[in-house]
Parts: C-alpha cells; sequence; structure tokens
C-alpha cells in the first residue's frame, strides 16, 4: 500500500520579500500548524500548536509557505513587519494547495480550478483555468509558470497499482486551451540557441512509467520571427535496480548554467546539460525525501530540505564529463 499524506505536504521555500514589506499569507483552520524557521546556517523543523497557520522568516530574504494539513476556504495576507492584515477573501471552494508564483501574486488550487490572487490593490482571486479530469482525485505537489506567465501547470500525483503516477495539466493563457500531461516534475525555462535573435521558452518535464523514466525538453508556443526551432529532447532517466519504487518529485533549471536539476523521492540527484539532455552527473545526495526546492542563486544550482529538516546544497561539478554509461 502506497501512502502519499505524509511524504508530500506542501511547503513553499521562496524568495518573498518586496520594498521593505514581508508578506504573510495563511488559511484560517484547526490549531496545528507547522514552523519553518529559516537562518543562514540551518532549519529548525517545531511541529507545535499554534492560533494561526502561518510563517515567520528572518536572516535573508526567503520565506516558507507551509499548506496546512487540511483544506479550507478562508484566506488573509498580513504586513508581516508593520503586523498588520492587508487583505483577505473567502472562496466559495477549498484551497487544497497553493503557492507564490512572483512577488505579489500567489496561485491557489481548488479541486475544481486555479486562480490567481495578486497582492495588489483591493484585487479578488481571479479564475485562471479549470482542471482537468486527469487530475482528478490527484494530490497537487507543485504548480509552474513559465517566466511571463503565458504557460501554466499544475502537477499532481496518485497511487496506482503499487506504484505513483504522476499528471499534469499544460495550460496556455493565450490559446485558453489545456493538454494533460503523464509526468512527475517539471519546470520552465528561457533558452537562447545559438543563431537565434530571441530566446525560446523551453518545458522540461520527467516521469517515470511502466517502461522506465524519461526527461523531455520542448519548446511550447510558436517560435519568434526569425528564430529556429529547439529540437525536441527525450533522455532516459536512470534509476538503479534498488529503487525500482523510485520516481522524479522536484525539478529546478538553472539559467545561468542551462542545467537541469532533477530530484528523486529517494534522494538521488541528476543533472542534464538543457540544450542537449545530456545526463552529466548523478549521486545520491540524501537518505530521505527531499520535500522542497528552490534555486540557489549563490551557487547556480538549488537548495532542498528534506524531512530530517536538513538543507541539502549539492555543488554543480566543475568540468564535470557527460556520463556515457549509468552510474552504479
Amino acid at each position: 500500500m502506497l501512502s502519499l499524506s505524509h511524504d508530500y505536504q506542501h511547503f513553499e521555500l521562496d524568495s518573498r520579500y518586496s520594498s521593505g514589506i514581508w508578506y504573510l499569507l495563511y488559511l484560517s483552520l484547526s490549531p496545528m500548524c507547522v514552523w519553518l524557521s529559516i537562518t543562514l546556517t540551518c532549519v529548525c523543523v517545531d511541529l507545535a500548536l499554534s492560533s494561526h497557520n502561518g510563517l515567520f522568516s528572518h536572516a535573508m530574504p526567503l520565506s516558507l509557505l507551509p499548506l496546512p494539513f487540511s483544506a479550507a476556504k478562508t484566506l488573509q495576507i498580513f504586513n508581516i513587519e508593520m503586523k498588520s492584515k492587508m487583505k483577505a477573501h473567502t472562496m466559495t471552494d477549498d484551497v487544497t494547495f497553493w503557492k507564490w508564483i512572483s512577488l505579489n501574486t500567489v496561485a491557489l488550487v481548488t479541486d475544481n480550478a486555479v486562480y490567481h490572487w495578486s497582492m495588489e490593490g483591493d484585487s479578488q482571486p481571479i479564475k485562471v483555468f479549470d482542471r482537468h479530469s486527469s487530475l482528478a482525485g490527484c494530490q497537487i505537489i507543485n504548480y509552474r509558470t513559465d517566466a511571463k506567465q503565458k504557460w501554466l501547470l499544475l502537477i499532481g500525483i496518485s497511487a496506482q497499482q503499487n506504484r505513483v503516477v504522476g499528471a499534469m495539466q499544460l495550460y496556455s493563457v493565450d490559446r485558453k486551451v489545456s493538454q494533460p500531461i503523464e509526468g512527475h516534475a517539471a519546470g520552465f525555462a528561457q533558452f537562447k540557441m545559438e543563431g537565434n535573435t530571441e530566446e525560446s521558452t523551453l518545458f522540461c518535464f520527467a516521469v517515470r512509467g511502466q517502461a522506465g523514466g524519461k526527461l523531455h525538453i520542448i519548446e511550447v508556443g510558436t517560435p519568434a520571427t526569425g528564430n529556429q526551432p529547439f529540437p525536441k529532447k527525450a533522455v532516459d532517466v536512470f534509476f538503479p535496480p534498488e529503487a525500482q519504487n523510485d520516481f522524479p518529485v522536484a525539478m529546478q533549471i538553472s539559467s545561468k548554467q542551462d542545467v537541469v536539476f532533477l530530484i528523486t523521492k529517494y534522494g538521488y540527484i541528476h543533472l542534464y546539460d538543457l540544450e542537449t539532455g545530456t545526463c552529466i552527473y548523478m549521486n545520491r545526495i540524501s537518505g530521505e525525501t527531499i520535500f522542497v526546492t528552490a534555486p540557489h542563486e549563490a551557487t547556480a544550482g538549488i537548495i532542498g530540505v528534506n524531512r530530517k529538516g536538513q538543507v541539502q546544497i549539492p555543488p554543480l561539478p566543475p568540468n564535470q564529463p557527460p556520463l556515457s554509461t549509468p552510474p552504479l
């Protein structure tokens, strides 16, 4: 029997500091919450009783947004420095997942639709698209957008036939159409091909299916005038024999290094060249599930936190040659 509830409680690790203001968003429900405090050297996890579900952050411009253990309809946003409530809204449907997608916009996911809520003015959450039927019954684990928020992606997982199946919904804002895709982890990147005048918007996603693991890198949308289209890539993702139930859980893409970082449930990291799809590095960095990741600007890599509260900052291997055979 596969259990998903404890491994995939959602926490958001991201920059959320703007014009001297810290934003706090919490969902009003039960007194149980999870507080994660971040400092320059460690992450402390404290399961405690509190009257609110929220966040506080100090010592560096990062904020951690915990999703409470059950859904809720009442949303409130606070200015932490001023200790004042900025906005509030009561949804018609329960919010089961939410995530900051920019400095001033939070995405809200219900069982039926996805909303964007701007912190500017008195705006209320606006529905951007309905959920696809392929995500019915899935536990939502992530929501991604491209740099211009023209392409939106909802990611969910479900237990089926003793394996974890990933389902994604790719939505085009301009075309107002959705495409269901099988996948576990994904991300967007801007990449300028040699000879092109404009950047291409690339969509990268990884899946562990019955036939094995794959990483796909494709261009979304119509190439800019004068641009050559980006050639599609589909490469194998290696899983060692002792990790038969492993699957991708997180993906970050370094715009500085043009490298795709792929994290699996069993704590393996895979690095791929964004342009060619070549695997350049693989190693196990954690014996525990890494449940949240974010870009790490200092190293042009990623930072993650595992279930024991350990901070993981895997380095980008210098001058690492491409792997010709899967590592053992």
